[in-house]
């Protein structure tokens, strides 16, 4: 096992220890109380970073939150430790479709999966600012990312709303290097020249997304996620396309 994953996997263990350790309830729901959701989400999202193959798939999850604080949704898993209504932060696991350096022929799939912590405030009903520090990204799983973003909300009916999350990713030097660097010993095999990058701005991204209420059991989302690569990862001989679109449909049932 690699320090990478020893690490996701101390991460892991310190949020269900702070979950098992927390007694107090200040989410305002019921003690003992859950609200649950269950989900398949069907996606069309690149292969790599930067990349112009392209992945299909469906993914069941789960949403949910708990009275002790704990809360999960598609990509992350977390633990609220705030007491205030509007300002909520505490540790949190992401995981997301293993990425691939776009020299990787391999078809490998699988999970990446990064720990660290998130901040998400309210500023009102229908604004919020998130941002999370992750640690566990990049090729090599061993980069630091940090993602920064606002969500704006509105109804558009009695049934259907539309949400737009503009947002940045800032990463760290072993972050790029592992995901959009070339070493002499890679311009070797792939036939590049060598490059190399720096710590800072990745990307740039705004997720489109719509959501329809079908019956008070059934919802029906869908969105557009666009990224625009930015920095030392936009010029990296590696990307085949700066911009990128990620297409998906979620389909969940509210327990």
């Amino acid at each position: 096992m690699t320090p990478a994953h020893l690490k996701t996997l101390a991460a892991a263990a310190l949020l269900l220890a702070a979950a098992g350790a927390r007694a107090d309830n200040n989410t305002g729901m019921p003690d003992g109380s859950h609200d649950v959701s269950f989900a398949l989400t069907a996606f069309d999202t690149p292969r790599s970073e930067g990349g112009k193959r392209r992945q299909v798939g469906a993914l069941p999850s789960f949403t949910g939150r708990w009275s002790n604080g704990i809360f999960a949704s598609l990509g992350e898993v977390g633990l609220d430790l705030s007491d205030d209504p509007v300002l909520d932060w505490g540790p949190l696991l992401s995981y997301d479709l293993r990425q691939r350096r776009t020299d990787d022929a391999s078809d490998k799939g699988g999970l990446d999966v990064q720990g660290g912590g998130f901040v998400h405030y309210l500023w009102a009903s229908n604004i919020s600012f998130n941002s999370a520090l992750l640690y566990g990204g990049g090729a090599k799983r061993s980069g630091i990312k940090l993602v920064a973003d606002a969500n704006l909300s509105m109804r558009l009916g009695p049934h259907a709303g539309l949400s737009v999350r503009p947002g940045i990713e800032i990463v760290n030097a072993s972050y790029m290097k592992s995901s959009f660097g070339i070493t002499p010993a890679q311009a070797a095999m792939d036939g590049l020249g060598p490059y190399v990058t720096h710590a800072g701005l990745k990307n740039l991204f705004v997720n489109v997304g719509i959501d329809w209420q079908l019956s008070n059991k059934w919802t029906l989302n869908s969105g557009v996620n666009t990224s625009r690569l930015m920095g030392s990862a936009g010029h990296s001989p590696l990307t085949e396309q700066r911009l990128t679109v990620t297409e998906y449909v979620q389909l969940s049932y509210h327990y």
